[in-house]
């Protein structure tokens, strides 16, 4: 156990290390993406940690152009469990802008994310399925803040079905505090996920997310392919290089 303290520590101090005062945004909310996108010659890296299994899941996100992001993730299985860790493929996020938006029109961006989740080391695959190829149209909505995203994917090697997926964020206190909300993997209603969450922002660079994830499913019970009341903690950095 020891061991894998240490690697944590280690990669939080390299990010801290590594990073600077300015801000970037962050490029999702929970699970599905949103429109904006890190600024060129920044970057994104972020912790996350599951309490019903014990997984932990890295990523580092890059502004590579101004209308592009590039990123690498991996999850560790039973990470923080006395069970024998799995180690994932590393898995693939871009995203590209292809219309920032207007005062009347929304933007408009398509993108890959191969993060799936619950990684199954005997079959070497994950239990729910990464996004695939998105497309997702966003903006402002109401009040200054208050971004709305709406997006569909289909899911790459698994089916061609097509899942949709909506989410939003708003400010709770100033620049400090938000709450997120999304409605996620919308097929059926058994097989959609309904996310809430609290975003913490200190010093604009550092990001402390505490979510609920699958929370209108009853108790708090993990089955094969998912775990309903899931809880969520996540760090995340974003930084110009």
């Amino acid at each position: 156990m020891s061991k894998k303290v240490l690697i944590i520590l280690s990669y939080l101090i390299l990010v801290v290390t590594l990073a600077s005062l300015s801000y970037a945004s962050r490029t999702s909310v929970i699970d599905t993406p949103r429109l904006e996108m890190l600024n060129c010659g920044s970057y994104n890296a972020e912790l996350r940690f599951s309490s019903s299994k014990g997984d932990l899941i890295s990523k580092v996100e890059f502004g590579i152009l101004k209308s592009l992001n590039l990123g690498l993730s991996w999850e560790w299985s039973n990470f923080i469990s006395n069970k024998q860790v799995g180690i994932a493929i590393p898995a693939l996020q871009a995203k590209f802008r292809i219309y920032e938006g207007s005062m009347v029109m929304p933007g408009l961006a398509v993108g890959y994310d191969g993060q799936g989740y619950f990684f199954d080391s005997k079959s070497g695959k994950y239990l729910q399925k990464s996004k695939g190829i998105y497309f997702i149209i966003g903006r402002e909505i109401f009040s200054e803040g208050v971004m709305l995203n709406v997006g569909a994917n289909i899911k790459l090697f698994s089916s061609s079905k097509i899942y949709g997926f909506v989410n939003a964020i708003a400010p709770l206190h100033k620049e400090n505090i938000f709450f997120m909300m999304e409605y996620d993997n919308i097929h059926s209603f058994a097989d959609a996920r309904f996310n809430l969450g609290l975003k913490l922002i200190l010093k604009k660079h550092l990001n402390i997310d505490c979510i609920l994830r699958d929370c209108l499913k009853n108790g708090s019970n993990c089955d094969k392919y998912r775990c309903s009341g899931e809880t969520i903690f996540r760090i995340a950095y974003s930084a110009e290089l």
